[in-house]
């Protein structure tokens, strides 16, 4: 079976209606028309979903290279020195952002991260505290990364 943003195309030049492809037989002009438009609006929906499939992955395709660039030369540097703390968990942050770029894309290239979007549950609480959350979790995960990867090589 097409892509529906084909249907739409293969319908107008045979001159039938979608359910008519499926079907495989003819319908009333009036169901035609409405077919048209409902599969026309579907296949907007469809586009404007890979529009943002594709904008969610060049963005976190983006924050992936951003986070590389920065752990290479802070790794080159050598400047994750005991003495500069910050700069060693910032080199932290990236280091756990080169890992979980791969794994978001994954997740947002076979729907699964918009399923768990769906099933969230709002919060309360403002989106800036959440945003400093998310922020001191990645960096508990970042140094818990560190710690294991060292323990291993």
């Amino acid at each position: 079976m097409p892509e529906i943003s084909l249907l739409v195309e293969i319908a107008e030049f045979y001159d039938v209606s979608i359910p008519e492809i499926i079907d495989g037989e003819r319908k009333s002009e009036k169901m035609k028309e409405e077919s048209k438009e409902v599969a026309m609006s579907l296949s907007d929906y469809a586009l404007k979903e890979k529009e943002n499939l594709i904008k969610n992955i060049r963005i976190q395709s983006i924050f992936g290279v951003a986070a590389l660039a920065v752990y290479f030369v802070i790794d080159t540097a050598g400047a994750a020195m005991p003495s500069y703390a910050w700069i060693g968990l910032l080199s932290n942050y990236c280091h756990t952002l080169i890992f979980v770029t791969p794994v978001m894309i994954l997740l947002y290239t076979t729907g699964l991260l918009k399923t768990t979007e769906n099933r969230r549950i709002q919060s309360t609480a403002p989106k800036s505290i959440l945003i400093l959350l998310a922020i001191v979790a990645a960096t508990v995960v970042s140094c818990f990364i560190k710690f294991i990867s060292s323990l291993l090589f």
